[in-house]
């Protein structure tokens, strides 16, 4: 981590992971390494604030398979005001997977959101968020469409008595 001025960071680690498969259903290739990294710069302004990630890292699955996933991830955020802030967001998900799987699997993915914080206290704001996301899957015909809205209320307080 590298923290160039009190506004801009940059992040990074990088390394190997190995995969061990073992049992009835493991492939003929049970051992694999693989190059896994996470890298990122953020930006916060007074108003302003973004974040954009990179990585790669293996990823589980529902259906019991696994494999190293691309992922491209903006975030940004506009303080309108003391009490009132705008967010929003943007991602985009490969997967890489070392050999054929079967059944339904995840080939990328995308999705996009934004929402709206209001500070009712210090330590208490109310949100509203919407997300779009689009995923293509392997064996399957067809995308698969969401659209999630959530209204939340979040608490976090300061434990240190100030």
């Amino acid at each position: 981590t590298n923290k160039f001025t009190n506004r801009l960071t940059l992040h990074g680690d990088a390394g190997a992971v190995i995969s061990d498969k073992q049992g009835a259903n493991a492939t003929i290739d049970n051992n694999s390494w693989d190059y896994v990294f996470d890298a990122g710069i953020t930006y916060k302004g007074v108003q302003n604030n973004l974040d954009f990630t990179a990585s790669r890292a293996r990823q589980p699955f529902g259906n019991g398979t696994e494999t190293l996933l691309n992922s491209f991830l903006a975030k940004g955020g506009h303080n309108i005001n003391d009490t009132l802030a705008l967010t929003g967001e943007g991602e985009y998900r490969k997967a890489d997977y070392s050999a054929a799987q079967p059944g339904i699997n995840l080939d990328h993915e995308y999705s996009v959101g934004a929402g709206i914080r209001y500070q009712i206290m210090k330590e208490t704001a109310l949100t509203a968020n919407y997300t779009y996301n689009d995923q293509d899957l392997i064996n399957q015909a067809g995308n698969v469409n969401e659209h999630v809205v959530m209204l939340g209320v979040s608490f976090h307080p300061s434990w240190t008595g100030h």
